[in-house]
């Protein structure tokens, strides 16, 4: 019964998330934009030519900082780093925030942080322990995982078990660290508040730059069909795309499930979900293979005017 609620609550909880941002990706957008304008002209001398190399620099440099916003600890991209560039308003009423995050069985708040980091993720936490390391937001499916990852000596553990307790100290490695136990509770609002907005606003993002498509919605979902990657905004928006019956739609809004069969047009399918980090890795490769086709048409026309 826990897991099902956990489940519904996660289907909803895109309601409940305001987002007003500035764009997460300005600079691969810009960039992306400059490059388009200039292969439709001639490329008039090599300063031009340097000029995109450099940009092709700076676009790699820009998808190197979308990797850093999903590196990871436990798994999880760092709250703070993925909404460095976004303000987020958390808009609740008070009966739903008292449904949501008042709630004493713990069982429950324990699902839908799970259910939170499987969108994300795609893999599922046995246990669930949540810490922030140096302010950014750690889960954890034992604390001795995480011990072990920052180099925190056993015998502190006994010291993190209550919330609000407070570790610092030096890694392995020397850096300084500072780990505090936090609530579940307040796990589930980093998720709710930053995680989740800024993972589907970068990937609304580079949909748009890579094949000028506007989603609207707030949400997206991430599958994969055949070998293909697409994006939508809705379970039922993908179903009704493939020409699929409502009565699979269970199956795609199931991370672990994969429906067979046959699209509208009669042809073979294979559909299943996809992580969105893995939906944010693999748009940010794609736009960063454009940008190095780009530079090379931009210098082989140099070279052909060159040859003239």
């Amino acid at each position: 019964m826990a897991n099902e609620e956990g489940k519904s609550k996660m289907t909803g909880i895109g309601k409940f998330l305001k987002a007003d941002t500035t764009s997460v990706l300005k600079s691969i957008i810009t960039h992306e934009t400059h490059g388009k304008a200039a292969s439709s002209r001639s490329v008039e001398d090599s300063e031009e030519l340097q000029s995109s190399r450099q940009g092709s620099n700076a676009n790699e440099a820009s998808l190197a900082q979308v990797e850093s916003n999903t590196s990871v600890y436990g798994g999880l991209p760092l709250a703070s780093d993925a909404s460095s560039n976004t303000t987020f308003t958390f808009e609740l009423t008070p009966s739903e925030m008292s449904s949501l995050f008042d709630e004493e069985d713990l069982t429950s708040q324990k699902q839908l942080i799970r259910d939170m980091v499987r969108e994300l993720r795609g893999t599922e936490l046995k246990e669930v322990y949540a810490y922030k390391v140096n302010d950014m937001l750690s889960l954890e499916e034992d604390p001795e995982a995480m011990a072990e990852q920052f180099g925190i000596p056993q015998q502190m553990l006994a010291g993190l078990k209550d919330v609000g307790s407070l570790y610092h100290g030096t890694t392995a490695t020397g850096d300084e660290i500072t780990v505090e136990r936090i609530g579940l509770q307040e796990a589930i609002r980093e998720l709710a508040e930053h995680l989740l907005p800024s993972v589907w606003q970068m990937i609304k993002e580079l949909e748009n730059e890579l094949f000028g498509v506007h989603i609207q919605s707030r949400e997206v979902y991430a599958y994969r069909v055949n070998n293909e990657l697409r994006i939508v905004e809705s379970p039922e928006a993908m179903a009704q795309g493939l020409g699929l019956p409502e009565t699979e739609l269970a199956v795609l809004k199931d991370m672990d499930e994969e429906y067979h069969g046959r699209d509208i047009q009669g042809q073979d399918i294979t559909v299943k979900r996809v992580a969105l980090y893995d939906a944010v890795s693999q748009l940010g490769e794609q736009l960063l293979s454009q940008q190095k086709e780009l530079i090379k048409d931009l210098a082989e026309a140099k070279d052909y005017e060159s040859t003239d």
